[in-house]
């Protein structure tokens, strides 16, 4: 191991050593930093009967800092284990940040692939979008899942197509009857989102990539991140998360695709809540496909956003779900496993008030309810759903969308809340 990587992994375990943890806030069953701040799941995988959830991780300060790759890993969804950040930035062309990314099991090894960010310091003026920043494509390969000791470049700024900014990130590798393809997140130099798909027939040394197309959103939106392609047969969707200015917002969703596997029709939100973001899947060693995301947004740590600040660490991931195809439709539901991990489950069936704290979750069947905990409040009535954090949201606006017929399955974890029809497509 490079002493590089040495120091600022002994100066990781100091700070989750030696941070105090208020636990008023921390989540019993979603994942969060042991300390610092978490953001995007990274290279979620199934490999060797677990699954490996990695995130971005910045165990200093719960703020936004110099960001490694977390770690855990579990079998059941129930008991996890956390291991030592699998990367750290300490290579000239990750040296500000080892950036979202995804894995690839393969002949019994887990490869890497993530963005390594680099900020000219020499570039004064550089605005980091136009100029002043270097992002790089970089694999490593790991014989046992946790240690990763070689990084590789696979495609620098250089390998780009013309008419980029700075601003190409968040390699997702999908497999493909004839090897693999590469989707990449990218803003034009002229302040459009898109992706890229490059193509190799290979992953041996990282893989030959080859450009195979180019898209570019004529919607409205000045950055694409977080690029994913989900397949269901012959039916594929195309995930993403939409940067726009007019009005200002940071959108999770998902499109059709077409058969030239390019993104059609309308974008569908992944989740109607203030508080998701950067939603990455897998397949588990059953062939289910999994969906995880990032319970935050882009500069949502700031301005009071996040009381749990002043605790000592900051975010958490949603709970993993479950992802159908329905009469060509995508269906999201809880993952089964989840049953067995609240302490409490509860049926509410009727029109009523509740205050109940701590951990436990709520099985909600279809008509008109009301429950309130604490500051909290959830209703459904004359068709509608309302979740309203009240003083618990700092500042969030109550969230309203279609009431669900089939009903709702809610999930309190001391400071996550998350509500999921029991079987929901797009809202």
């Amino acid at each position: 191991m490079r002493r590089e990587t040495e120091s600022l992994l002994a100066c990781a375990a100091l700070a989750e050593k030696y941070t105090v943890i208020d636990p008023q806030y921390v989540p019993s069953y979603h994942i969060a930093p042991p300390c610092g701040w978490m953001n995007d799941p990274c290279g979620l995988c199934y490999f060797r009967g677990e699954h490996h959830i990695f995130y971005q991780y910045s165990p200093f300060a719960p703020e936004r800092g110099l960001i490694f790759w977390g770690h855990t890993a579990t079998r059941d969804f129930i008991n996890y284990r956390q291991y030592p950040p699998a990367l750290a930035p300490d290579m000239p062309f990750d040296c500000h940040g080892v950036y979202t990314g995804s894995a690839v099991a393969e002949d019994d090894r887990l490869r890497l692939f993530y963005t390594g960010n680099v900020r000219d310091a020499a570039d004064r003026a550089g605005d980091g979008i136009l100029s002043g920043r270097r992002q790089t494509v970089i694999t490593c390969c790991s014989e046992n899942g946790t240690v990763f000791p070689e990084k590789q470049i696979v495609l620098a700024p250089e390998d780009y197509p013309k008419g980029l900014s700075c601003h190409v990130r968040d390699p997702k590798i999908i497999p493909s009857p004839d090897g693999y393809d590469m989707l990449l997140g990218m803003r034009t130099i002229d302040g459009r989102g898109g992706f890229l798909r490059y193509h190799t027939a290979s992953m041996k040394d990282g893989g030959r990539w080859v450009l195979s197309d180019r898209f570019e959103d004529e919607d409205g939106s000045y950055m694409w991140e977080c690029p994913d392609e989900l397949i269901f047969g012959p039916q594929r969707f195309f995930s993403c998360c939409r940067q726009s200015t007019e009005p200002r917002t940071d959108a999770a969703g998902y499109f059709s695709e077409d058969t030239a596997r390019r993104p059609t029709g309308g974008f569908h939100l992944w989740d109607a809540g203030p508080d998701f973001y950067a939603p990455q899947t897998w397949r588990d060693g059953t062939g289910r496909t999994l969906l995880l995301a990032w319970m935050g947004k882009p500069g949502s740590a700031e301005g009071g956003l996040c009381p749990e600040c002043s605790h000592g660490w900051v975010h958490a991931l949603t709970l993993p779900r479950v992802i159908t195809v329905e009469n060509g439709n995508l269906r999201i539901s809880p993952l089964p496993e989840l049953d067995s991990i609240c302490g409490h489950r509860i049926p509410v069936k009727k029109h009523g008030g509740m205050r109940i704290a701590s951990c436990f979750s709520l099985s909600i069947g279809p008509g008109p309810f009301c429950i309130r905990c604490g500051a909290l409040s959830m209703k459904s009535e004359g068709g509608v759903f309302t979740l309203d954090p009240g003083r618990y949201g700092a500042g969030r606006m109550p969230v309203l969308i279609p009431a669900d017929g089939a009903g709702y399955t809610v999930f309190f974890d001391r400071s996550p809340v998350e509500g999921l029809p029991r079987a929901c497509g797009p809202t």
